[in-house]
């Protein structure tokens, strides 16, 4: 008898053993089952999102593109862009006439991501790291293009003109080694008064190029002239490349550039690290860059975005928009 009732225990005991072991199990599977669920629907939302991150950054260039030759302080927002199942839209904000700041957003599945991306213009009919400081209260005109033009008392906000701007925007150019003189044939690098001369087409360096009175300097036809400087000193009454395009000509100084009354020039002037100055009715079509540029009585400075571009440096003189700033959110 306690036979039997020892063997009913011991079947009740392991009968509540095996229950509360598959109890167990069960919960247990449950919580794999549910973590390796969650752990699946995860993998989906975190591709979407790093998706949406590159979906962003795919607008960054974009809006850049967007952006180039266009006033920043009227441009519109750009259309929402679809690339494979997602997309990518832009609020641009903050416009001056040289910076505006862009909230780009990249959309795909149940994920977004948004980068702010500030955008600096580099190219313009007058750049400068420091002011532009218009002297003797000159009467001088900057044409942006056909419909867009500057006078004295609008320079400072003028679409095609900047100041301070960043020296990792206009950067210097540094000299290559072993570069000859501009020769003789070409006017040299101290063109004497009265000179007519082409300059045949290449790279040459002149610790001062000077270009006296009364000068006309042109390029041969279809060639590509780059000259490096220390100084550049273009004295009275002067023509330069004026039959010319202004993407075959630019002047590389790095200590000061000088620009006497009734010149003429066509092509870039580039000198982020020098002082420019321009004196009583003189024109420039192209670009000029300095550190501090300084302009005198009815100066006209006419931008022409290509101005250099042909000489390989003129890189850093683009019109497209840079970016400056930006943060992932």
């Amino acid at each position: 008898m306690d036979d039997q009732k020892k063997n009913k225990n011991e079947s009740g005991s392991a009968m509540i053993i095996m229950v509360v072991t598959i109890a167990v199990l069960s919960v247990i599977g449950y919580i794999l089952g549910s973590l390796t669920s969650r752990h699946q629907e995860s993998i989906p939302i975190n591709m979407d999102s790093a998706r949406a991150f590159g979906l962003a950054q795919s607008g960054v260039e974009y809006v850049g593109k967007y952006l180039e030759g266009k006033n920043f302080t009227t441009v519109a927002n750009p259309s929402t862009m679809t690339l494979g199942t997602g997309t990518f839209g832009t609020v641009l904000s903050g416009a001056t006439t040289s910076q505006i700041t862009a909230a780009i957003t990249g959309t795909t599945g149940t994920a977004a991501r948004r980068i702010t991306v500030r955008y600096q213009k580099k190219g313009g009919a007058i750049v400068s790291r420091g002011p532009i400081n218009p002297m003797n209260n000159p009467n001088g005109t900057v044409v942006c293009d056909a419909t867009t033009s500057c006078n004295t008392s609008t320079i400072h906000a003028c679409e095609c003109t900047r100041e301070n701007v960043p020296a990792s925007v206009i950067p210097d150019i540094s000299v290559p080694g072993g570069l000859p003189a501009i020769p003789a044939g070409g006017g040299g690098c101290d063109v004497g008064n009265h000179t007519t001369a082409t300059i045949p087409a290449g790279t040459y360096y002149c610790a001062t190029y000077r270009i006296q009175n009364n000068s006309t300097l042109s390029l041969p036809v279809g060639g590509v002239v780059t000259i490096f400087c220390d100084n550049f000193n273009f004295e009275n009454l002067g023509n330069f490349n004026m039959a010319g395009q202004a993407g075959n000509l630019i002047i590389v100084a790095s200590n000061s550039v000088s620009i006497g009354m009734n010149v003429n020039f066509k092509g870039a002037i580039y000198a982020p690290g020098a002082t420019v100055t321009m004196d009583n009715s003189s024109a420039v079509t192209g670009m000029l860059v300095g550190n501090v540029v300084s302009v005198n009585n009815h100066y006209t400075v006419t931008y022409d975005p290509t101005a250099g571009q042909n000489s390989g440096y003129g890189g850093n003189l683009a019109a497209f928009a840079a970016v400056i700033d930006w943060e992932d959110s």
